[in-house]
């Protein structure tokens, strides 16, 4: 991957982005699956609060 392009760990990790910011989007995607599969008010509440938390 991008050792083998050339680029440093630090040009990588730069890539990556916040490890905050990547456990968010996954959280927020976890949860709108939940809704996709059962469509519950608890889990339509927790998929707004992690969308909501994607801009915070």
């Amino acid at each position: 991957m991008g050792l083998q392009e050339g680029k440093t760990e630090e040009e990588i990790i730069k890539a990556l982005g916040s490890p905050k910011v990547i456990a968010k989007e996954m959280l927020a995607s976890h949860r709108i699956e939940q809704v996709k599969h059962n469509p519950t008010f608890s889990n339509v509440a927790r998929a707004i609060v992690a969308i909501i938390g994607l801009v915070f």
